[in-house]
């Protein structure tokens, strides 16, 4: 699994190895460990994160068939 661009300043995309368009949820966690935004979206799909804060942040993803990824993420 990849998500890129990854430094970004206004979205990220996740891709899974299969390039399957499985659903996923996932939250977005600052260093403090609060979570700074959180929801659904699917492998290869936008989501946007213009309104976070320039830093580093962790994303937690968990799939519908319970594959979980942790990846750090920075955002310019």
């Amino acid at each position: 699994n990849s998500i890129y661009p990854n430094p970004t300043e206004s979205y990220i995309i996740i891709q899974n190895k299969e390039n399957k368009t499985e659903n996923f949820a996932y939250s977005i966690i600052d260093l403090t460990g609060r979570i700074v935004k959180n929801g659904k979206s699917k492998f290869s799909e936008e989501i946007n994160i213009e309104s976070l804060a320039s830093g580093n942040y962790i994303i937690q993803i968990e799939t519908e068939s319970g594959e979980k990824l942790v990846e750090k993420l920075i955002k310019n």
